[in-house]
């Protein structure tokens, strides 16, 4: 007799194979049954993120799920997949917003988390971009380019390695040195 667990993960294990051969139906039956979790994981990883921001985000740990499909193994229970995924999405997005509100000089206040620092004025919102752009600017073009692959764009440092023909370890040290 298959318990109820062992029939989710016969099927869990059948999208994913689905999946790894490029049939993208069981994505939706996933994201069923699996999205309030995800959910409920990146506003646990990242508690500061919007709800437009975080269906996004749980949006790209589907679309994440379906390109790592082929490297999934049976044994593996998908909630522990997907929240893995989850888990590198948030630290990716907090980053990215940390870096833009660094830019921008618009980090929190307080230890609270509620107070933030706020321009005052289109005015003054205008002369921080400018400042954010003077600093870019002052940063060596491989450092420059590096940085804003990966906390504008988004982009992990291996994608970075490839877009620009380096090692991934000289992607982490630009990084870093930026």
């Amino acid at each position: 007799e298959m318990t109820e667990e062992t029939q989710e993960a016969r099927s869990d294990a059948r999208a994913m194979a689905d999946l790894a051969q490029g049939r993208m139906e069981p994505l939706g039956t996933l994201y069923t049954r699996y999205g309030a979790m995800v959910r409920r994981a990146l506003k646990s990883l990242a508690p500061e993120i919007s709800r437009a921001e975080l269906e996004e985000l749980g949006q790209e740990v589907f679309l994440t799920l379906s390109d790592t499909a082929a490297r999934y193994e049976e044994r593996t229970r998908l909630r522990a997949w997907l929240y893995g995924i989850a888990v590198r999405k948030a630290k990716s997005w907090r980053r990215r917003t940390w870096l833009r509100r660094k830019l921008l000089g618009q980090h929190g206040g307080g230890g609270s988390g509620t107070s933030r620092e706020v321009a005052s004025s289109p005015e003054r919102e205008v002369e921080m971009r400018q400042e954010a752009t003077q600093v870019l600017a002052r940063l060596p073009l491989e450092q420059r380019d590096v940085l804003l692959l990966h906390a504008v764009e988004g982009f992990t440092g291996e994608e970075i390695a490839e877009i620009l023909g380096v090692r991934p370890k000289t992607v982490w040290t630009r990084l870093h040195r930026a």
